[in-house]
């Protein structure tokens, strides 16, 4: 994909903690950005830095130009514009039905003084319901009963609900169907083509080499190369994760 020509929202400079060395990286609006590593677990521990959830150690982080402290913790992220999508059983209240997890991220514009209201949070699911095709269409189902696919949309509904600055994504399609992966896949370019940048691990090269425009490679916990345009390839990312240089490959 052409990368897009906006502002950058994620800027780190030489990020460091949970084995990750002197880590810098740029995302900008309407981009998404990959990390790969046959390490299992290092990538994913990059958006735990990024995200508060992981100690920092080193470094600086930026969103839109608002550098985060180094103690922020998950709380300071989302304040600052970051939604975390991460296992849906986690980033869900599987025991709670489709409606109140997928309208958690709009609370201030379905609640009351007092107490929610009922009508607005009815009819800000049905939106979200149908805008990212989330089956059966009833928001008064249990998600706990819906299929892998559809609770991953469902948390994906809810993440981007809140229309953040910074989607961070820990292998978004793990466990899904053929089909709720096609879906899923069309509903993170129509975001970045609004204007959302994502910083995006997965065990799926082919996923990532689909999804983004381009994507950093560690090894060791240092990057070894960043692959983009017609370079970015499953089986380039799969070299550069075992024998990949220092240098960085310009996208």
């Amino acid at each position: 994909m052409p990368l897009p020509d906006r502002d950058e929202v994620l800027v780190t400079r030489g990020l460091t903690g949970a084995r990750i060395s002197a880590l810098d990286i740029d995302v900008r609006g309407g981009e998404l950005v990959g990390v790969a590593s046959a390490e299992p677990g290092e990538a994913a521990r990059v958006l735990g830095l990024v995200f508060g959830s992981v100690p920092r150690r080193e470094g600086t982080i930026s969103i839109r130009g608002r550098e985060l402290a180094r103690s922020s913790g998950p709380a300071e992220s989302c304040r600052a514009g970051m939604q975390f999508v991460d296992d849906r059983l986690v980033c869900s209240i599987p025991s709670f039905t489709v409606r109140e997890n997928v309208t958690v991220g709009r609370l201030r514009e379905i609640s009351g003084r007092w107490r929610l209201k009922r009508g607005s949070e009815k009819a800000v699911a049905a939106e979200l319901i149908q805008a990212f095709g989330i089956v059966p269409a009833n928001g008064e189902s249990v998600f706990a009963g819906l299929s892998g696919g559809n609770q991953q949309k469902g948390v994906l509904a809810r993440a981007l609900s809140s229309q953040p600055h910074l989607l961070l994504l820990d292998d978004p399609t793990r466990g899904v169907d053929v089909g709720a992966k096609t879906a899923i896949y069309r509903i993170l370019r129509d975001a970045a083509e609004r204007g959302m940048a994502a910083l995006m691990c997965s065990s799926d090269f082919e996923e990532l080499a689909a999804l983004c425009h381009r994507v950093i490679v560690l090894r060791n916990g240092r990057v070894v190369g960043t692959l983009g345009g017609p370079e970015l390839t499953a089986e380039a990312l799969l070299e550069r994760c075992y024998v990949g240089s220092e240098s960085s490959v310009s996208a």
